[in-house]
């Protein structure tokens, strides 16, 4: 590995991973040099190493070596990470995805297949404790959190020895077990969240009814803890108790019929669940039947509503998806958006008007319904944001790439096809950006250094109004699938739109003050454009600056 040969179609986070994972950082204990170690020798957010190391992000080149000291790299391996930077610059310029090698591939398999917690998931295999240890056969009484957390991972887990197809679903009424995990340890979530995907690989629907209340951190929470759900065989159901804090369920339940079921008790203040009553299938079918009898009492419509939507992210989606954000943004209200790249809204009318590049890249059965699809949301936007609020958070660092190479955001509806936009574009669209923030005191823009950015962009989100909230994120494919997974989420329960309004607030309130003034954004911009203009020779880095 020292000679500085790798794998001449290493990607630059698998490169980063493995001269990490064989790195000590002087430690005797042997352990292998973690993203939060890395990050504190180059005094950036450890969430942000996690992104090099999934190829979601590349670090500036100033970071190289700095990454090569904290490391002490020989010669050969900080000439491996330079090649493995390169390639991995060269194919995003390119609109390519920075492919796994199979040496990667091989190493995230064994890490799965040895139950190791990796830490850019928070999906892990479930140890063999939990699939291969017998269920009681008895009807048992069980106390402490974490002992109650890990006897769940096991109903679930063991569900996966059923034959299928699988006539029932699995029902959970709790806030996606979250609540309980968290009372019983961090450790166990990715176990948690691994025994309920690999329910759904198997082909089980899972029904998870929720109370929500109005507490900001939760309801965010919520909605991150299914993204490990979603995109799999099974289908999963979340749903939400439409009078608040009542269930026609007054208990707890994990029920895996065929396998047995659990009735979660809080027998504490605290209200977590601290207590509870397991039942086995056999010789107790009748009682099972009657808890799924319930859980199917609380899914009538008068009761509960589906949490969410999810889109599939083919082209027909991606349509759908436009069509719901068009709705939406025509109806109004406050905007909060957080991405990797500009806004839609702030593009030309130019860029989606017929005869443009961006027309062209479209499929040619539909350019002209996605061209009067946006040029539809500018409009809202135009008539919106003479009385709301429109703020938006973006990296520099996408910014910089458009200005550089002309690449746009990855979940614009062409970003697959390699498309770029042309030089001339990028001044128009800078000048827009520019002209909207002097002409229009309601539109604001935050504008990232590169440390600020952590989990802020892994995830882009819209809340729109007091009435819906859109996400899009990517989650790695499964270890023997190349690339990553889009999912796409369309949520409109007020009080998750209220949360997430309150959240970007809290966001917009981190960032870094000169970052979100409107004279500096302005500034920054007109410098992106005078280099676009050959007036300046440099472009402005995209960290921590100040006029």
């Amino acid at each position: 590995m020292n000679d500085g040969s790798g794998d001449s179609a290493e990607g630059f986070g698998a490169c980063l991973g493995d001269l990490m994972d064989s790195r000590r950082f002087g430690h005797p204990s042997g352990a292998r040099v973690t993203a939060a170690q890395l990050a504190r020798a180059l005094s950036v957010d450890s969430s942000l190493v996690h992104h090099w190391r999934a190829d979601r992000r590349l670090p500036s080149k100033s970071y190289l070596k700095g990454i090569a000291a904290a490391l002490r790299l020989t010669e050969g391996d900080r000439l491996r990470l330079k090649t493995a930077f390169e390639r991995t610059e060269q194919l995003r310029e390119q609109g390519q995805v920075v492919p796994r090698t199979r040496q990667h591939i091989i190493s995230r398999s064994l890490q799965r297949a040895s139950g190791q917690r990796s830490e850019i998931e928070t999906v892990a295999p479930v140890p063999q404790e939990f699939t291969e240890l017998p269920l009681d056969k008895n009807v048992i009484s069980l106390d402490g959190t974490e002992n109650i957390v890990r006897y769940a991972i096991r109903l679930v887990s063991q569900a996966q020895w059923l034959s299928e197809p699988h006539s029932e679903s699995i029902y959970l009424t709790f806030a996606g077990m979250r609540d309980a995990v968290e009372a019983a340890g961090l450790h166990l979530i990715p176990w948690w969240h691994g025994a309920v995907r690999q329910a759904l690989q198997n082909g089980w629907d899972v029904y998870n009814i929720i109370n929500l209340d109005r507490n900001v951190q939760r309801s965010i929470g919520i909605i991150d803890g299914m993204y490990a759900y979603l995109g799999t065989r099974g289908a999963f159901k979340p749903f939400y108790a439409l009078r608040p804090g009542t269930m026609a369920v007054p208990y707890g339940m994990c029920v895996a019929p065929g396998v047995g079921a659990l009735l979660f008790l809080a027998t504490h203040l605290e209200g977590h669940v601290d207590a509870a009553i397991y039942f086995p299938a056999q010789g107790h079918k009748h009682e099972i039947e009657l808890l799924v009898a319930h859980c199917r009492q609380q899914l009538d419509p008068t009761l509960s509503a589906q949490l969410l939507e999810n889109i599939s992210a083919d082209e027909s989606g991606k349509r759908t998806f436009n069509h719901r954000l068009a709705t939406a943004e025509r109806i109004g209200g406050n905007r909060f958006l957080v991405k990797d790249g500009l806004s839609s809204l702030v593009f030309p009318a130019t860029y989606y008007q017929d005869g443009s590049v961006w027309f062209e890249a479209q499929s040619a059965l539909h350019r002209s319904e996605q061209s009067d699809l946006h040029l539809e949301r500018l409009r809202s936007f135009y008539q919106h944001v003479q009385v709301h609020k429109y703020q938006d958070v973006c990296s520099k660092r996408a910014i910089l790439r458009l200005v550089q190479h002309g690449l746009i955001s990855r979940d614009d509806i062409v970003a697959s096809t390699g498309y770029h936009i042309l030089p001339e574009a990028r001044k128009s669209l800078l000048e827009q950006v520019i002209l909207l923030l002097h002409s229009y005191p309601n539109y604001e823009l935050a504008i990232l250094d590169e440390d600020e950015e952590g989990e802020l962009l892994q995830t882009f989100w819209e809340a729109v109004g007091d009435h819906t909230v859109f996400l899009e994120s990517w989650r790695p494919a499964e270890f023997d699938e190349e690339g990553e997974q889009e999912i796409e989420l369309v949520i409109t329960e007020p009080m998750i739109v209220q949360a997430y309004h309150a959240y970007g607030q809290s966001l917009w309130n981190k960032v870094r003050s000169h970052n979100r003034e409107r004279d500096y954004v302005i500034y920054w911009l007109m410098r992106c454009l005078r280099y676009l203009t050959g007036e300046e020779s440099d472009l402005p880095e995209p960290g921590h600056q100040l006029m």
